[in-house]
């Protein structure tokens, strides 16, 4: 004889699965998952997360920079090696920035001597190959530290910060850069100072770069507050009275 189950007992047993089930949804859709409930170790590790202000998933690792940096036995000689301060002397800071930086690679001598032989014939290059004697922009240097002096690693970079700058100097290579001369304050130019200059930077010491500054006789390690030099920098537009213009530019020579 056929025994049946109660239709009340049976719906009981319903419920009960029904509600045993439901618990292991919960259990597994929330309780379960982390992201869903605080423990003290993620509060204290979105704590530190908030507190440095870096969002985890766009955090970046940075190398810290040393306090200061110096390139050594970088040569040094000023554009006017014969004193005299005609249209040569006047307009060859690019030119002698470019043998400065040619000799620190080449570790050849620089005294004032080979300075001025060495910058009269590359303006004579320049007259021979450009047909004038000119101001000339970053890429321009560029192309001549390959064309003149054969180098093959020849990099312009354009529109970095302060602190890009200081890295690429810690990199150890010396950096010219064009600058707007006048913003420089610089108290050795004859006043009011060039409209437009170069330099090569070797180092930096706190909120100092140190520079070789070939406008000035004095120019050998030559120190510019940070945000003075920094703010100064702009390539060469085309026109000096229109210097403050130019954009950021530094231009590196790797000739290691």
């Amino acid at each position: 004889m056929a025994k049946f189950i109660k239709p009340t007992l049976l719906a009981l047993a319903a419920v009960e699965i029904f509600f045993v089930l439901t618990l292991l949804f919960i259990y597994d859709k929330f309780v379960s998952d982390p992201q869903n409930y605080t423990s003290t170790a993620v509060v204290a590790r979105e704590t530190k997360k908030i507190k440095a202000g870096v969002p985890p998933d766009i955090q970046e690792i940075k190398t810290e920079l040393p306090k200061s940096f110096l390139i050594e036995d970088v040569p040094f000689s000023v554009q006017s090696p014969d004193s005299l301060w005609d249209e040569y002397g006047e307009e060859a800071c690019e030119e002698m920035s470019e043998i400065i930086a040619d000799h620190f690679w080449t570790k050849k001598p620089l005294d004032r001597k080979i300075a001025l032989g060495e910058r009269n014939k590359l303006i004579e290059y320049e007259i021979h190959n450009y047909g004038d004697f000119r101001d000339e922009n970053a890429a321009e240097v560029a192309q001549r530290l390959e064309d003149y002096f054969g180098y093959k690693k020849v990099e312009v970079i354009y529109d970095f910060s302060l602190q890009e700058l200081k890295e690429k100097i810690a990199q150890g290579r010396p950096i010219i850069v064009p600058l707007a001369g006048r913003k420089l304050n610089n108290p050795f130019f004859t006043q009011p100072g060039p409209l437009y200059h170069n330099l090569v930077i070797i180092g930096y010491d706190g909120t100092d770069i140190i520079t070789n500054d070939p406008g000035i006789g004095r120019g050998r390690g030559y120190r510019y507050n940070e945000n003075v030099l920094y703010n100064a920098i702009h390539d060469f537009p085309g026109s000096k009275e229109r210097i403050e213009e130019g954009r950021k530019a530094m231009i590196i020579v790797n000739g290691g």
